[in-house]
């Protein structure tokens, strides 16, 4: 249980940080993910990423008994899969990922419930 406190506090302090950022900063976000994805070495670089950190997750935390533990199970499930979808994924199919950026409801409605599932990943991981 201390692993999943922890990692529902690290997890969910970041998901929260983040999520204000894309809520509060929209045109730089969206900026700046155009540019890492237009890039392809760049794209390639953040697929080894989510990979070894959804490896990390899902080789350490695959707890599947309380909704915390299955929330961070499902969550470094989620990043194994976008980090190999990075590696394998041609250009043209990540560019157009890239227009759902510009939908602006899209990009909102994805942002609150970052938002949403880090503030519960705090409550739970303080909690314990």
């Amino acid at each position: 249980m201390e692993n999943t406190a922890l990692l529902a506090q690290f997890l969910g302090l970041f998901s929260v940080i983040l999520a204000l950022s894309m809520l509060i900063r929209r045109k730089m976000v969206v900026h700046i993910m155009k540019g890492v994805l237009k890039n392809r070495a760049t794209t390639y670089l953040i697929g080894m990423l989510e990979v070894i950190g959804g490896l990390l997750l899902v080789l350490n935390h695959a707890v599947w008994d309380s909704a915390l533990t299955t929330a961070i199970s499902v969550l470094g499930w989620l990043l194994l899969i976008e980090g190999v979808f990075y590696l394998f994924a041609t250009q043209k199919f990540i560019k157009s990922i890239v227009k759902i950026l510009d939908n602006y409801k899209a990009y909102y409605i994805s942002s609150i419930l970052y938002f949403i599932f880090g503030v519960y990943l705090v409550y739970a991981g303080f909690s314990l």
